[in-house]
């Protein structure tokens, strides 16, 4: 009347599929046994604690690798020729140009097709990737300028394990423009404190940067951030609501590539959408044309901003109250004078943005 059902398994199919599954219903009545497969662990909260914290750890260069990544009871994931379909943790790559994108961990489905046929740069020419899930955390976004040291808080604490995503942006001082990225590995780059959410970087971060032009200011004309995304489980009441999206892009010739992006948040707390259209033209890996226009509406969840490391933040006061929308279009190109039969070493780049939220939130 009482028991316990456990496995992993992992295999090839003759027509090419590889299999990947887990199932641990943990110690249960047989008649619940299989109930509620879907749902999320609640002792979760265990995993956030450090191992090294509370065990030695001896140098024998060795490495850990989860495979079958899960917050519920099962895992499953079928994959073939870069295609696959999964239940379990992930992080969503949505991305569509420089402004639409998703970098959140959940636990639900997702799925992503590439095509077999390629562009003759060797890219799919059909690839489409969507997700569904029912998040039992918020999306955290904090922004830090670099104080010149190594240690950095976030605005949260108790974050979930392994949804951190680190990077270091260099942004334009005038226009906000980011310049340049830098995303950061763990263990190597940094260590984190999920408990506590302490970011503790190998080396040093400095705030500003300059452009390497001829002409430069003293202090630099550039500013340098650290950006933490972060899942984080709220103080009070749980996160009723779903989260879904997803990404298609085709080639339809070897060098134009038309691209849809959607992202639905409903989470009873902060509902939202956003959707972006692109368009890139391609003469070469050196020489290109973008188009992209995307609109968002609702309050979004809002983000954080620190010049002291973490101990003083700034919230946008509207976000995640005030609801509204806001749009935003792009064009960028770059050539390279040797794709325009000029016989001299160089490129010429330039861009136009236009973003008009209407409450100031974008």
């Amino acid at each position: 009347s009482y028991g316990r059902l456990a496995g992993y398994v992992k295999g090839k199919t003759q027509n090419g599929w590889v299999l990947t599954g887990s199932i641990d219903t943990g110690e249960e009545e047989l008649s619940d046994l299989l109930r509620n497969l879907d749902e999320k662990d609640p002792q979760d909260l265990l995993l956030r604690l450090q191992r090294e914290n509370a065990y030695p750890t001896y140098g024998d260069d060795s490495t850990y690798e989860e495979g079958a990544p899960t917050d519920g009871k099962f895992y499953l994931r079928a994959e073939k020729n870069g295609s696959h379909i999964m239940w379990g943790n992930y992080k969503a790559s949505v991305q569509g140009g420089y402004y639409l994108r998703n970098e959140r961990s959940l636990y639900g489905a997702q799925g992503v097709y590439r095509s077999p046929e390629t562009t003759s740069r060797g890219q799919s020419r059909v690839t489409v990737e969507a997700y569904a899930a029912s998040p039992d955390n918020l999306p955290g976004r904090d922004t830090f300028l670099g104080t010149g040291g190594s240690v950095y808080f976030l605005q949260r604490q108790d974050i979930s394990v392994d949804t951190e995503q680190l990077r270091v942006e260099v942004r334009d001082r005038d226009t906000g423009r980011v310049v340049e990225t830098r995303t950061l590995t763990p263990g190597r780059d940094y260590r984190i404190n999920y408990i506590q959410g302490t970011i503790l970087l190998s080396e040093p971060l400095t705030g500003t940067a300059n452009s390497g032009t001829v002409v430069s200011q003293a202090g630099g004309e550039y500013d340098v951030l650290l950006v933490a995304n972060y899942e984080y489980t709220p103080v009070a009441g749980d996160v009723d609501g779903y989260s879904y999206g997803g990404r298609a892009e085709a080639w339809v010739s070897d060098n134009l590539r038309l691209g849809y992006t959607g992202i639905v948040e409903q989470t009873d707390i902060a509902d939202q959408t956003a959707q972006s259209v692109d368009l890139l033209w391609e003469l070469s890996e050196r020489s290109y044309l973008e188009l992209e226009y995307a609109e968002t509406e609702g309050p979004g969840f809002g983000s954080s901003f620190s010049s002291d490391g973490g101990l003083i933040i700034n919230n946008d006061p509207t976000a995640g109250v005030t609801d509204g929308t806001g749009e935003a279009f792009a064009v960028r190109g770059r050539a390279d004078f040797e794709d325009l039969g000029l016989r001299l070493p160089g490129t010429v780049s330039a861009y136009y943005e236009s973003t008009s939220p209407a409450t100031g939130v974008y």
